[in-house]
């Protein structure tokens, strides 16, 4: 059999590890700096996925079971395991915020929780915000970074199935990983993982706003007892 790869050399060098976090790198900055990254890139990105992701469900469908014959970033790879509540993983960001910040991030997390489980955070990128925001650059960017390099080697090296099914892009995380690699629970395992990862990435600068926040309160409060003596 001949692999989808040798015929078509554009499509092999899209599916490489160093296109895949060019990717998700420009995806973020364009976020960063107020442009929809992924629709920013869509015009590019989408149709090289579109066309892995259907030759992954092709060899699928003939029964194919040599892992080396599928496409690694394929179709839904980056919404299965990537945009986890959206771009730059923000429901680990949300979960962050419910461990570390409860209080002070009270209204955040119910405007952007219910939604970022359907991968929509529209809410958290403009009303926290972290576009244009420089305490949360790293994390927006980083985590996605390093999530996209552990999947791509985990489907690379045969710990979690291919990406084999297209699935809505808001499709709840870890269903969606479950789903994309047609009900595998590695898949499922994979997105948990990658969720867990990013929470963690999220966390110290969770706590860090945090200490911001309420160290420039307490200033506040200072300023306000001076001005009233």
């Amino acid at each position: 059999m001949v692999k989808y790869s040798d015929v078509s050399p554009l499509t092999n060098a899209v599916d490489s590890l160093p296109f895949a976090i060019l990717s998700v790198l420009l995806i973020h900055l364009f976020w960063m700096l107020g442009l929809h990254g992924t629709n920013v890139l869509g015009g590019i990105t989408t149709p090289l996925f579109e066309k892995t992701g259907a030759e992954n469900i092709d060899l699928a469908q003939a029964g194919v079971k040599a892992l080396g014959e599928y496409h690694i970033l394929a179709g839904s790879f980056l919404d299965a395991f990537v945009f986890l509540g959206g771009a730059g993983a923000t429901l680990g960001l949300i979960i962050a915020m419910i461990i570390a910040g409860r209080k002070r991030y009270k209204q955040m997390i119910g405007l952007g929780g219910a939604p970022g489980v359907f991968q929509i955070n529209e809410p958290i990128l403009f009303g926290l915000p972290i576009v244009l925001n420089p305490i949360w650059f790293i994390p927006f960017v980083l985590g996605p970074v390093i999530t996209t390099i552990i999947s791509y080697l985990a489907v690379e090296y045969g710990i979690v199935p291919p990406v084999t099914a297209k699935i809505p892009w808001v499709t709840p995380p870890i269903v969606g990983g479950y789903l994309a690699t047609g009900g595998s629970f590695l898949g499922a395992g994979l997105a948990a993982l990658n969720l867990l990862i990013s929470t963690v990435v999220y966390l110290p600068f969770v706590y860090a706003q945090v200490k911001i926040d309420s160290k420039n309160k307490t200033e506040l409060a200072k300023d306000s007892d001076s001005v009233s003596v």
